[in-house]
Formats: structure tokens, C-alpha cells, sequence
């Protein structure tokens, strides 16, 4: 449903990087939690992240993310974020933060996370068998994030799955008004 050349700059992406997988889903925008799906269902990597359209990664999110999985076990490994509006609040970020990492079993999570304001998917990585059978509801608009979450963190099986948070600022999510 994009209408600023997102869909020829992805196509371009694909050219040039056989990692990339671009999936056409017409000219109507079915929202996020649709994208999303789609997502996850054509995913063939062994981890999984979400990111919105108008925010940004920094250059090493991803490795710290995967990282912290490596080093704890854990099936999700999350991060903080800052806000953004212009490039000047990009350029004051630091690159490598070095933070402590906490893990806590998904049970856990709920109220340590959740249930303090955590309720986003993005800035996290995703073992694919944590996700796998875990969908978006495509009817919701707002608290999509906090409902496959808690779907996560809940299922039958996750009792002694482990969630690796930080405090680096590794996502950038812009401000819109």
C-alpha cells in the first residue's frame, strides 16, 4: 500500500542482496499485523524481527541481539530505544552501548516487562521456533504488539523459555505526532 517508491527500493534490496525477500501484496494497505504475518510466514532465516517502516536500526542492533541469545539461551533477545524526529537525533546516539543484560523465564516477563511498559515486538529478535505458530491479530490497530507478546510468553511449552533484555538503545523509533 505504499505510495513512495518503498516497493522499487525493495525490489532494488533484492537485487543486490540475496538475504532479502521482497513479497508484493497489491496497492491495498491491510496494516502491520497483515504485513507482519505475511512475514513470518515466508520467513526462511532462523531468527525473526519486526521493524516499522519509518524507524531505523542502529548499525549493530542486530548482532547485539543475537549476541545476548548466544550467550544466555534465551529465545527472545530485546533492547531500548530512542526517539527520533531528524537526523541531528540519530547522529547523538552512540554506537556500541555496553549494558548489562538481565534474562528472566517468559512467565516472568510478563510482569517484569509487560506489565512496565514493554509491549512492543520491535526491538527484538526472535528464535523462528518461538514464533512459528504465533500470528497478529489483523483485526486490532492498536495493541497488536502487547497481545503476540503475551501469546509468546504464555503458550504451553514456554515455562522455562528465557527472555535477555538490555538497555542499549539499539532501536530508533521515530516521533510522529
Amino acid at each position: 500500500g505504499s505510495v513512495d517508491g518503498t516497493k522499487e527500493i525493495c525490489e532494488e534490496l533484492e537485487k543486490k542482496d540475496n538475504r532479502i525477500s521482497f513479497h508484493d501484496m497489491g496497492e491495498e494497505n491491510k496494516g502491520v499485523s497483515f504485513a507482519r504475518n505475511i512475514g513470518i510466514q515466508k520467513s526462511a532465516g532462523e531468527y525473526i524481527s519486526f521493524v516499522d517502516a519509518d524507524d531505523i536500526l542502529q548499525a549493530d542492533m542486530l548482532e547485539v541481539l543475537w549476541n545476548q541469545i548466544q550467550n544466555t539461551g534465551a529465545k527472545i533477545s530485546g533492547c531500548s530505544f530512542f526517539q527520533w524526529k531528524n537526523a541531528d537525533d540519530i547522529s547523538r546516539q552512540e554506537a556500541t552501548v555496553k549494558c548489562p543484560v538481565k534474562t528472566y523465564l517468559f512467565k516472568e516477563y510478563v510482569s517484569v516487562g509487560i506489565l512496565n511498559g514493554d509491549t512492543r515486538c520491535w526491538s527484538k529478535l526472535y528464535h523462528r521456533e518461538c514464533v512459528k505458530n504465533c500470528r497478529f491479530d489483523e483485526t486490532l490497530s492498536i495493541g497488536e504488539d502487547m497481545l503476540f507478546l503475551l501469546t509468546l510468553l504464555v503458550k504451553d511449552g514456554a515455562e522455562n523459555d528465557v527472555i535477555a533484555i538490555t538497555d542499549y538503545p539499539g532501536y530508533g523509533y521515530f516521533w510522529n505526532e
